[in-house]
């Protein structure tokens, strides 16, 4: 488990176009359950998200904010 910052969010389409997907980059302020090597920043990929007029929802999926 993590507990951390939101240092950038973007939207990407998948290669067929139909999929948008959510990338968001966190910096990690504490581990509280680690991993063998804990790292200082992580990049956290989820199917979902607005790109432009194309909009893919899943129930259930995290929201990123910057900040």
């Amino acid at each position: 488990m993590l507990v951390a910052d939101v240092i950038a969010v973007h939207t990407e389409l998948s290669s067929d176009r139909t999929l948008v997907r959510t990338r968001a980059k966190l910096a990690a302020v504490e581990y509280v359950k680690a991993p063998a090597q804990p790292l200082p920043e992580l990049d956290v990929v989820t199917t979902g998200g607005t790109h432009g007029p194309i909009e893919t929802r899943r129930p259930g999926e995290p929201r990123f904010v910057k900040g």
